[in-house]
C-alpha cells in the first residue's frame, strides 16, 4: 500500500506547492534568471537604503529576507521581491520627525516599522480591505506616482551635486538647492550625470543588460583608479552620486508621460486631476499626499454622481426603441409626453439636479400631459431623493401633469413604497418597459386613435 503524500494545507504555503510540481530541466533557466536579477536588484536596494535615510548595506539585507521568505509563501512567478522606492521614501518621511537625527535610533524605528506594517496588512487582509485600493482612479494613481518621483528627484539634489540643501518639505528644498548652485562640485556632478547617461543609454541600446549593475561598479572602479574620495566625491562601498544617480533614474520611470498625453486626449477634467495630484504630493509631502490622493479621486467620483449624464428620450426613424433625442437624427418625442432618463443611482448629492432636470425638460416640452421617469438605471435612493421625488410628483401633479415610472427594479420600487413615494405616484403608475408605458399614455389621451408617428417595439421587427 502507497504512502500518502504529505501536503502543506492549501493556500498556507504556495510556493512549497509550486516547488513540487516544478519542472527539474528548468532549473537551468532559474540559475541564469537568478545571476541577471541579483545584477538590478543589488545597486537598486543600495540607492533605496540611501533614500529611507539608511546605510545602503541594509538593503541587502531587506532585499535578502524577503527573497528567503517570499518562495515559501508566495506563488506568483512574476512579482518582484524587495525594497522599493515609494516604500523607501515613506519609510524616510515617517521616521526623520521621531528619529530626533540620531542614527541608532533612526535604524532601530525603521527595523520596528516593517513588522508594524506587516501586521497592519494582516489585518488589513482579514477585514477584507483591499477595495480601498479602489479608492484611487488611473489620473490620480499616475498624477501620485510622477509627484514621489519629483520627490525622489529634488532628494538627490545634495548627493548628485554636492550642494547642501535643507528645508521642511520639497519646496523649500529646491529653494535651498538654487540658493546654494555657486557651491556644486564639479567632479561630483560629472560622476552623476555620467553614471545617469549609462542608465539611459543602457536601457535604449542593451535593455536587457544588467546595466545598472555596470554602472556602479564601473563607478566603484573610478573611485579606485582616479582617486575621486581625495577630490571630494562622497562615497561609500561606492560614489554617493552613482546611488544618487541610480534614485533619479528609478523616478524618471515613475513618470508616465505618455500616460499623461493619453488621459489629455480622453478628458480635460481628468487631465487636470492628475496635475491637481503632482501639485498635492509636492506642497504637502508623501503621506498626506496620499490622503489628498484618496480625497481627490472621491471628490471627482461625486462630482460625476452629482453632475451626471441625462436624457430626454423620443423615437428615431427605423429605430426600435426610445433613444436621446440629441443621438439620433430625426428622433422626436411622443406628443405631450417627457421621457426622462437619469443614469446613476439618486441620492442627496444629485436629488437637486434630477429635480432641476426634470422640471427643465417638462417645460421645454410644449403642453406636456404626462411626465415618465426611466429609473433603470437608479439601483436605490437615499431619504434625500425619495423626499425629492415626492415634492417632485406633487408639484407636476398640481400642475395638471401626470407623473410615472418606468423600469424601475424590485429593490427600487420597495424602496420608493419606504420613502413614500409610492403614495403620491400610485403603484398602477409604475411600468414594467417604455412601450408598455408610452402605449398607456396614448391609451390615456388619445383613446382608440394613436397620433401620426412609430409604433414602439419590445425589440427588432420580425423578419
Amino acid at each position: 500500500m502507497a504512502r500518502p503524500t504529505l501536503r502543506p494545507p492549501p493556500g498556507l504555503a504556495p510556493g512549497i506547492d509550486a516547488l513540487r510540481r516544478r519542472r527539474w530541466p528548468a532549473l537551468r533557466g532559474d540559475l541564469l534568471g537568478g545571476p541577471t536579477v541579483a545584477a538590478y536588484l543589488v545597486p537598486q536596494v543600495l540607492a533605496y537604503a540611501a533614500v529611507a535615510g539608511l546605510p545602503p548595506v541594509t538593503g541587502l539585507w531587506a532585499a535578502g529576507a524577503a527573497l528567503a521568505v517570499y518562495p515559501l509563501l508566495g506563488s506568483s512567478r512574476l512579482l518582484s521581491i524587495g525594497p522599493e522606492s515609494t516604500t523607501a521614501l515613506l519609510t524616510a518621511v515617517a521616521i526623520a520627525p521621531v528619529a530626533g537625527g540620531d542614527p541608532g535610533r533612526y535604524a532601530a524605528l525603521a527595523a520596528g516599522l516593517a513588522p508594524i506594517v506587516g501586521v497592519v496588512c494582516v489585518i488589513a487582509r482579514i477585514a477584507r480591505l483591499a477595495f480601498l485600493a479602489d479608492l484611487l482612479s488611473r489620473p490620480v494613481l499616475v498624477g501620485y506616482l510622477a509627484g514621489i518621483a519629483v520627490i525622489m528627484i529634488i532628494s538627490q539634489l545634495e548627493p548628485l551635486t554636492g550642494v547642501s540643501v535643507e528645508g521642511d518639505g520639497a519646496l523649500q528644498e529646491v529653494v535651498s538647492f538654487a540658493t546654494g548652485l555657486d557651491q556644486v562640485h564639479l567632479p561630483t556632478l560629472a560622476v552623476g550625470l555620467i553614471v545617469l547617461a549609462l542608465l539611459g543609454l543602457g536601457a535604449l541600446l542593451t535593455p536587457r543588460a544588467p546595466v545598472p549593475m555596470v554602472a556602479v561598479l564601473l563607478a566603484a572602479g573610478a573611485v579606485a583608479v582616479f582617486g575621486l574620495d581625495e577630490r571630494g566625491v562622497a562615497t561609500i562601498t561606492l560614489p554617493r552620486a552613482a546611488l544618487g544617480a541610480l534614485v533619479v533614474y528609478a523616478a524618471l520611470r515613475l513618470i508616465d508621460v505618455h500616460e499623461f498625453r493619453r488621459i489629455a486626449r480622453f478628458r480635460r477634467s481628468e487631465l487636470l486631476l492628475a496635475l491637481a495630484t503632482v501639485a498635492a504630493v509636492l506642497a504637502l509631502g508623501v503621506l498626506y499626499g496620499v490622503l489628498a490622493a484618496v480625497g481627490l479621486s472621491l471628490l471627482d467620483l461625486v462630482r460625476r454622481i452629482a453632475r451626471p449624464h441625462s436624457a430626454v428620450l423620443g423615437f428615431a426613424p427605423g429605430v426600435p426603441g426610445m433613444h436621446d433625442v440629441g443621438d439620433l437624427p430625426g428622433t422626436e418625442q411622443v406628443t405631450g409626453l417627457v421621457v426622462r432618463r437619469y443614469d446613476p443611482p439618486l441620492f442627496f448629492a444629485n436629488a437637486d439636479d434630477f429635480r432641476s432636470s426634470v422640471l427643465a425638460a417638462s417645460e421645454d416640452t410644449e403642453s406636456a400631459r404626462w411626465v415618465l421617469l426611466d429609473l433603470e438605471a437608479v439601483t436605490e435612493l437615499d431619504v434625500t431623493a425619495a423626499d425629492m421625488l415626492c415634492g417632485l410628483a406633487r408639484e407636476l401633479t398640481g400642475r395638471g401633469v401626470v407623473v410615472a415610472v418606468a423600469r424601475a427594479k424590485r429593490e427600487l420600487v420597495e424602496d420608493l413604497a419606504a420613502g413614500g413615494v409610492l403614495e403620491t405616484i400610485p403603484r398602477e403608475r409604475l411600468y414594467p418597459t417604455l412601450p408598455t408605458a408610452v402605449a398607456a399614455y396614448r391609451a390615456a389621451t388619445d383613446g382608440p386613435a394613436r397620433p401620426p408617428g412609430p409604433v414602439p417595439r419590445e425589440g427588432p421587427p420580425a423578419a
